[in-house]
């Protein structure tokens, strides 16, 4: 049964005229106080129990986490902001520390005689000591590769990368190389130093190549003789018979003999060493000094259009013919455009320009011999010869002229033949023969008079169809002999 004290209510005990006895407790069910009798007040009159409420209770307690007896921890009270506070200073743990998802944060060292072991990420100014696992930049970059055991120098080195001990580490090895080393000052090998100046590299006085001095390359008369070798051993540069022998050879300029096919940026054949052609859309050249073969143009579009072209009034295309003797004259040619075809037939030469000392001749022949000179049309620079290797006149024909328009001469010299080959006109024996008929110009009077007439002249007028002829200064009738009207 539990203990029960004497109670009732808060008038029961106002009624209440008897002390209680020494100690005897009281409590008032309505109110909720406490009442200890002292053997000689009257109950009516006792005071309740005051003076150990939530104050009390708070010094209390920190009464016993102040002055108790704890291991790394110790508590400060202040009382008057009812605050208590507790310094932890914990040498060692006695079990694992679940952070809960909390950090652990403050200033000061982390000291572990151990293994640290992260699952996450590890932020931090500095590491000092060993570590094990991949490191990351700040933009997250991976440097240190944990994984693959590697180091990952695409981030930026910001300082010296200095070896421990000088000539024993490596950088690369002969099977693991480097692609490019970009230097922007000198390189040391040794004790000799490679400086660049510009695009190109000063190499120390003294230096060599397979054993053979270099020289001062850049003075005349000094060269670089070596043999340049592939990596597969294979001979590129033969210096015994100066020889290039590579799959593809690049350059900016090439001076000199080349022994092999040559392309263009893009691939394309333009001199094909197999069978000696050239494939290009143009050629741009200074002076050709000397052509020692067949020059050779085939189209690959189908246009046979070979153009030379020239940005001055100069010499575009000049045939010369170069000898140690006397070549002037009408005999010998200096130059020559020859006109060839070579088809099922065979090759055959059908046409030629040639250009001598004393004319520019043009000749066609189909068969090829050129030795029959009416085939023959030349200018000598003041005559034309046609059907003749040279012109005695401006104009000089060997052969007949027919002409389908009118021929216009301030005089004509020679015979004049008709359609049927007769003579009408003999400059032989001055006659004039007409198998036909002789028909005088038709005008009329008006166009008569607008003539510039002179003495012999003869029309047949159309206005008063009469022949009229001019007659010591004026028109008179042909039939009569009088003036004409």
């Amino acid at each position: 049964m539990p203990l029960q004290l004497r109670r009732g209510t808060a008038a029961e005990k106002a009624d209440l005229n008897q002390p209680l006895a020494q100690g005897e407790p009281l409590w008032i069910t309505d109110t909720g106080k406490l009442y200890i009798g002292d053997g000689a007040t009257l109950a009516q009159n006792l005071e309740p129990v005051v003076g150990y409420g939530d104050e009390e209770a708070q010094d209390a307690a920190a009464a016993i986490f102040v002055n108790g007896n704890h291991s790394d921890i110790s508590f400060d009270y202040l009382d008057g902001s009812n605050l208590i506070n507790a310094t932890v200073s914990v040498s060692q743990l006695t079990q694992n520390l679940d952070m809960n998802n909390f950090n652990i944060e403050g200033t000061g060292n982390i000291d572990i005689d151990g293994n640290l072991t992260i699952a996450g990420d590890v932020q931090a100014n500095a590491v000092v000591g060993d570590y094990k696992g991949s490191v990351f930049g700040d933009d997250s970059v991976l440097l240190v590769d944990a994984v693959e055991s590697a180091i990952n120098l695409e981030g930026t080195i910001k300082g010296n990368l200095t070896p421990a001990s000088t000539g024993i580490f490596s950088l690369g090895t002969p099977s693991l190389r480097f692609t490019e080393a970009y230097l922007s000052q000198s390189l040391w090998i040794g004790t000799a130093q490679i400086n660049a100046e510009g695009a190109s590299i000063d190499l120390p006085a003294g230096s060599t190549v397979n054993g053979q001095p270099l020289g001062e390359i850049g003075q005349p008369g000094n060269g670089l003789k070596i043999d340049i070798v592939g990596e597969d051993s294979s001979l590129i540069v033969d210096s015994s018979t100066g020889n290039i022998n590579a799959g593809i050879v690049a350059a900016t300029e090439f001076i000199g003999d080349i022994q092999g096919s040559v392309f263009a940026d893009d691939s394309t054949l333009m001199i094909n060493a197999i069978d000696t052609t050239i494939s290009a859309n143009s050629i741009t050249t200074g002076n050709i000094l000397n052509i020692n073969a067949d020059l050779d143009y085939r189209s690959l579009t189908g246009s046979s259009t070979f153009s030379i072209s020239s940005t001055d009034d100069a010499g575009i295309l000049t045939l010369r013919k170069i000898s140690d003797s006397d070549l002037s004259g009408d005999i010998n040619a200096y130059g020559r455009i020859v006109f060839a075809r070579d088809d099922a037939n065979g090759p055959a030469v059908n046409a030629i320009v040639s250009g001598t000392d004393t004319a520019l001749v043009f000749a066609v022949d189909n068969t090829s011999t050129f030795t029959d000179t009416s085939k023959f049309f030349t200018w000598t620079g003041s005559g034309l010869g046609i059907g003749k290797i040279t012109a005695s006149q401006t104009l000089d024909v060997n052969g007949n002229g027919v002409f389908s328009g009118d021929v216009e001469a301030s005089a004509f010299k020679g015979s004049l033949t008709s359609d049927d080959s007769t003579v009408i006109v003999d400059a032989v024996d001055s006659s004039i023969t007409l198998g036909n008929f002789l028909q005088f110009g038709q005008l009329s009077t008006s166009e008569r008079d607008a003539l510039a007439a002179e003495n012999g002249m003869v029309i047949y007028n159309t206005s008063n169809n009469k022949f009229e002829g001019y007659q010591n200064g004026v028109w008179i009738n042909l039939d009569d002999g009088s003036p004409a009207s």
